[in-house]
């Protein structure tokens, strides 16, 4: 059977409750999975009603806002996707040196800006820098400036349309900012902050409950492109997720609910290691500390973006796991080398070529091809993803199901089977399942990492998840390849192929990987 993503979205989603009897909140739902479980595809679409969802506008204006032109964007350095990968550093903290202005714009543009205008639909299609669910982009970028050359302080929302900054509240000051983002000390603030939000509408009104994934899977896309850049441009980026969402939102004037902020970036030049920061928490330990705000209301995608907050007041821990899934075991191992293929495009030409391939040819890769995969992932794996693939066309490797071991660089045989039939038929038939060379799975400790840190943790993974997608994309088309996300798969018959039990262990993402037709 071949069926269309499109197709398969609009089939009966009205009546997916009904007939699978699964609500968006089980009674006997395990409270920290229930988001995992009611953002789920199951036989007849995505669990939730989008009819009556509106689209959300797929602009944003501020008419009165001041506007400020960012400079016209230059080719980044000759750097390859692997190389970038290897070279980033997370920095310590921040100098007190201020961020380039030319800086700043790049780093925008090749996070989401417009990267292709197509003329031939009405309106005009203006495609991003980061792949988007739909092509709908969800996201939007804020920068809070506190220190960036030629700009004054405040905080500044991209308009991804003329490439310029529109000027919408005076900045937090340096104590909010503190409080916002839980910082230590003064060595750790950044000259300038960029926050990706999601306006929620754009993806629900099609994708339902489903769309939630999507937002966060979306962040993670441009997260992405904006480290990689950053560290091409020898600007220093450091991820800020434990930071108090509705003290954030104010700040940037979104509402919270339609719109909301879900990943923050820091970014500026790198301070030397300081003791303060030594001795802070991890990320998912200040989390934990800082509790995380309980009570569930509104619609699903608000009720999932509420009870994923943090807030300063504690509440009561989050449960244990009652069952801790075992990773399969592996029947064999096939190292892989450790010294990337030679690319055929730098990092700035692969996020601007960048497209999905409406399908791929049944072509083989060779080993090497694979293996410059997983060096330019590599340094991302861990945090509670890790990928594993499904072989199709891969010359020296056998078909079947492997997991990646990013420690030893190795690739796990867990099951030999031809699984091309199989597979397909988990994603709806998609004949793109079939004939792309690898399939990339990730897989997400979802059940550990939401009762080890609270619901918060499911953004992260989801995040964290988009992350790696984005650099499955950029290696793809750094070699001449092509790769594209397949968000219509059926969560349980996929977790049930994988040997995954969809709650402990479960597929959170799929990224195709392979020649484009």
């Amino acid at each position: 059977m071949k069926t269309t993503r499109r197709g398969f979205f609009r089939v009966l989603a009205g009546t997916t409750v009904l007939l699978t009897g699964a609500g968006c909140f089980g009674r006997d739902a395990d409270p920290a999975l229930h988001i995992h479980r009611a953002t789920g595809n199951r036989t007849f679409g995505p669990v939730g009603d989008h009819a009556r969802r509106p689209f959300g506008e797929p602009f944003k204006d501020y008419p009165d806002a001041e506007s400020v032109k960012l400079d016209p964007v230059t080719e980044l350095a000759d750097i390859g996707v692997a190389s970038a990968s290897i070279a980033y550093r997370l920095p310590p903290g921040f100098s007190q040196a201020s961020l380039g202005f030319a800086d700043l714009g790049a780093l925008l543009f090749y996070a989401n800006g417009v990267t292709e205008r197509r003329d031939d639909v009405s309106p005009p299609k203006l495609l991003r820098a980061a792949p988007s669910a739909g092509a709908l982009y969800a996201s939007e970028l804020y920068v809070i400036a506190r220190n960036v050359a030629e700009l004054d302080r405040g905080v500044y929302y991209y308009d991804v349309r003329s490439h310029t900054l529109a000027r919408v509240a005076d900045a937090p000051s340096d104590g909010a900012l503190a409080d916002i983002f839980d910082l230590a000390s003064p060595e750790l603030h950044a000259p300038a902050y960029v926050a990706v939000s999601s306006v929620f509408d754009r993806y629900q009104w099609k994708y339902a409950n489903r769309g939630y994934r999507y937002a966060l899977v979306d962040t993670g896309h441009i997260g992405e492109n904006l480290r990689l850049a950053s560290t091409v441009l020898q600007v220093r980026e450091r991820p800020l997720r434990a930071f108090a969402d509705d003290s954030l939102n104010r700040a940037l004037g979104l509402d919270g609910a339609r719109e909301a902020v879900c990943a923050v970036h820091a970014l500026g030049h790198s301070a030397e290691d300081s003791p303060e920061f030594a001795q802070r928490e991890s990320l998912h330990e200040k989390g934990e500390a800082r509790g995380l705000l309980g009570g569930l209301k509104g619609r699903a995608t608000r009720r999932f973006q509420e009870s994923t907050k943090l807030h300063r007041d504690g509440v009561a821990p989050p449960r244990p796991p009652q069952s801790i899934a075992v990773a399969p075991p592996a029947l064999e191992e096939h190292k892989l080398p450790r010294a990337a293929q030679a690319l055929h495009a730098s990092l700035g030409v692969a996020i601007k070529q960048r497209r999905s391939p409406l399908e791929f040819q049944p072509t083989v890769i060779s080993y090497a091809q694979l293996a410059t995969l997983f060096i330019s992932m590599r340094d991302r794996i861990g945090h509670d993803v890790t990928p594993y693939i499904i072989v199709h066309e891969v010359e020296g490797l056998a078909r079947g199901l492997y997991r990646y071991e990013a420690l030893r660089h190795r690739l796990s045989l867990l099951d030999g089977r031809d699984l091309r039939d199989a597979f397909a038929l988990t994603c709806i038939g998609q004949e793109k399942a079939r004939t792309a060379a690898v399939a990339v799975v990730m897989v997400g400790a979802v059940g550990a990492a939401m009762a080890r840190d609270g619901r918060r943790a499911y953004r992260d993974v989801l995040v964290r998840a988009g992350e790696l997608g984005q650099r499955v994309y950029l290696a793809a088309e750094s070699m001449g390849l092509g790769a594209r996300n397949l968000a219509a798969f059926r969560d349980d018959p996929l977790n049930e192929l994988l040997g995954l039990d969809g709650e402990q262990l479960a597929v959170v993402h799929l990224t195709m990987f392979g020649q484009r037709a």
